[in-house]
């Protein structure tokens, strides 16, 4: 071995499966060594080396020191990820030429953007702007058929749930039981034991029950109980509006006064002992949900009551969305609970024209809307029925569309530390969107293929308005994975579709970011250990193609 121009060692270990080594063969005693490892850690382990070389006897006799230290010097070589070798400065390498952020890129991710409703529009929809949500309206009637018969979640709401999963779409569910103009949703059991009606005419007309009375309240109750144990982290629904009370579910009988408060604070009450996980929403911010983590609100008169003042030319409207949401103090619940609701009818053909009249005491502008309320989704139904928008028309809804919600992108990676052995890799996590992903959410670091990864929980806590976080993890665990030339970098959720992964806005909008471990280094030089400006000419290392976990 020792006796060739040069050396090439194959080595195994319980830490490495295979290693090469290529070193020169003019190597003086002392220079040979600071050749190798000298420009990393100065003098110091070239004295130790030639110390412990002197005092070292080959088996026949002979005090070959200039061989016992070429094979001391490979072995610190071999073992540069332990804690022999130094480094000079905070950093080792810093990965340059990042994809930069753009979210337009990121069309469809999950649980963001405009949503459909089967109802209304059959799928499979138009999808020149994606659709990641699908919005189930369903009556109370159709699933509680008696004070503890909810045989219609079998019957009705399971077939919806999985016709939008099959479409790789997470759902909004509504209940409702008084829809203006539209048939009762009430179940039959309660109106035949005799519960009370109030008849009113306004928006097509209809019959608002009793809300004050206890027989209803107890089986909304019980309803709300039984949805809960059913239906409560199913990865299939991103969120569940209350609804059930007032007209289309909404939380109101105007012009009329007819759910009592007391009615409202019980119905909460009853959602938040059964959602410990699924996501909630209200249309509008009750006092008894402000303290509830995870009931958000939604506006479903978007851009049209949603803003006042300057966003409405001038006009102050206390009873729209956002000021009501400043006034109930919840203008920052948008942090743990979703926002969302449905573009104003009337408005979605032409909010995303050049000539949409904003800002106006009816029309609001939608990005602003959005970047205020911090909206994560948005029921639009005309985008994905017949043409939807078109040319000028769609770039603008498609650039409003990814505007809402999450856009998550890396920023920086980068190794530093003050030795090889203890050195960390640093991936920093930003989110350029208006709001988080809400439910766990992990930064994966991996090498691709069918290899492990590594996941790094805590995504989802990466607000929006361009936060971010930084996420850490020791070099050797990196090393372990066998990521020697790249690491892959992805997001992932118990709560999404394994076809469809929430995609980095930046770059393509992959699902993947591969980054370069090599990247940004001196040709002369590969594999962790080496630092900006190479190392001697004469020295020529090839680093481990196959490191793999100890057996």
């Amino acid at each position: 071995l020792l006796s060739n121009r040069n050396y090439s060692v194959g080595w195994k270990s319980d830490r490495l499966r295979s290693l090469s080594i290529i070193l020169p063969s003019t190597l003086p005693v002392e220079g040979g060594c600071r050749d190798v490892v000298g420009w990393l850690d100065g003098s110091d382990t070239c004295t130790m080396v030639a110390r412990a070389c002197s005092l070292w006897t080959s088996p026949n006799g002979v005090k070959p020191r200039n061989r016992c230290q070429k094979m001391v010097t490979l072995s610190l070589t071999l073992l540069s990820t332990a804690m022999v070798l130094r480094v000079d400065g905070a950093d080792l390498w810093v990965a340059e030429d990042l994809p930069a952020f753009n979210r337009n890129v990121a069309t469809g991710n999950p649980m963001k953007g405009f949503m459909a409703n089967p109802a209304w529009t059959a799928p499979p929809y138009l999808q020149s702007v994606p659709s990641s949500l699908e919005f189930h309206y369903v009556r109370l009637s159709d699933v509680m058929l008696g004070m503890t018969n909810f045989s219609g979640f079998d019957t009705y709401l399971e077939p919806r749930l999985d016709g939008s999963a099959s479409r790789l779409t997470h759902s909004i569910v509504r209940f409702y039981i008084d829809y203006p103009g539209a048939a009762s949703g009430m179940p039959t059991f309660l109106v035949d034991g005799g519960l009370a009606f109030d008849n009113y005419t306004e928006f097509g007309g209809g019959r608002s029950p009793d809300y004050a009375s206890d027989v209803l309240v107890s089986a909304l109750e019980r309803f709300i109980a039984a949805l809960g144990e059913r239906y409560d982290g199913d990865p299939r629904i991103f969120c569940i509006q209350i609804g059930l009370l007032g007209f289309w579910g909404e939380w109101h009988t105007y012009p009329y006064d007819w759910i009592p408060t007391a009615t409202k604070e019980r119905v909460i009450s009853a959602f938040e002992s059964a959602f410990a996980v699924t996501q909630l929403q209200l249309r509008s911010p009750a006092p008894a949900s402000i303290n509830v983590d995870n009931i958000g609100y939604h506006d479903d008169s978007f851009a049209h009551s949603t803003l006042d003042g300057e966003h409405a030319g001038g006009t102050t409207v206390p009873w729209y969305f956002w000021p009501t949401m400043v006034a109930a103090g919840a203008e920052s619940k948008w942090q743990i609970a979703p926002n969302g609701g449905e573009l104003r009818p009337e408005l979605q053909e032409t909010i995303f024209s050049e000539s949409f009249p904003s800002p106006a005491v009816s029309a609001q502008d939608f990005l602003t809307c959005v970047e205020v309320t911090h909206a994560s989704y948005m029921l639009l139904n005309y985008a994905f029925v017949n043409d939807g928008y078109i040319g000028a028309d769609l770039d603008r809804a498609r650039v409003g569309a990814t505007a809402l919600g999450y856009a998550y992108h890396v920023s920086a990676v980068r190794i530093s530390g003050t030795t090889v052995g203890d050195a960390r890799v640093s991936i920093t996590v930003a989110n350029g969107g208006v709001a988080p992903f809400y439910y766990p959410l992990s930064l994966s670091v991996g090498c691709g293929g069918d290899t492990a990864a590594i996941l790094l929980p805590g995504v989802e806590e990466i607000l929006g308005e361009n936060d971010s976080r930084l996420f850490e993890l020791a070099l050797s665990d990196v090393l372990t994975l066998g990521c020697t030339d790249s690491i892959e970098l992805s997001l992932s959720s118990d709560f999404t579709y394994a076809a469809r992964p929430v995609r980095w806005s930046q770059g393509d909008g992959d699902a993947v970011l591969t980054v370069g471990l090599r990247d940004g280094l001196s040709p002369q030089c590969s594999g962790f250990g080496c630092r900006r400006g190479g190392r001697p000419a004469n020295v020529v290392v090839v680093t481990a193609t196959a490191l793999v976990p100890s057996r």
